[in-house]
């Protein structure tokens, strides 16, 4: 008990803001923070533009249909090395010809 008995005898000694001091303050602070906000949020979205506006002039933002995976490509073989027959794998057509 006696250190509650402690904090409020500390209390006591502190030298508290006016009420005049005290609204000024907190207005102060809502001011600060709405204009942080508006600046972050302005900056926010011109980084944003630019980044999609790099990304836009990329070419891998193209698509490269050049490069496309064929499946046509893919060989079936066995441990051996030799092609199996039968495996197919969707779009390709198995090769059955010997290097």
């Amino acid at each position: 008990m006696s250190y509650l008995k402690d904090s409020f005898e500390e209390l006591k000694k502190v030298s508290w803001p006016s009420k005049k001091h005290a609204i000024n303050i907190t207005i102060f602070t809502i001011v600060f923070t709405f204009v942080a906000t508006i600046i972050i949020t302005f900056v926010d979205k011109g980084l944003n533009m630019g980044f999609r506006y790099l990304l836009e002039l990329s070419p891998k933002a193209q698509p490269q249909i050049e490069n496309a995976f064929d499946p046509s490509q893919i060989q079936i073989t066995g441990e051996d090395g030799q092609p199996i027959e039968g495996l197919t794998i969707e779009g390709a057509e198995t090769s059955t010809e010997e290097n």
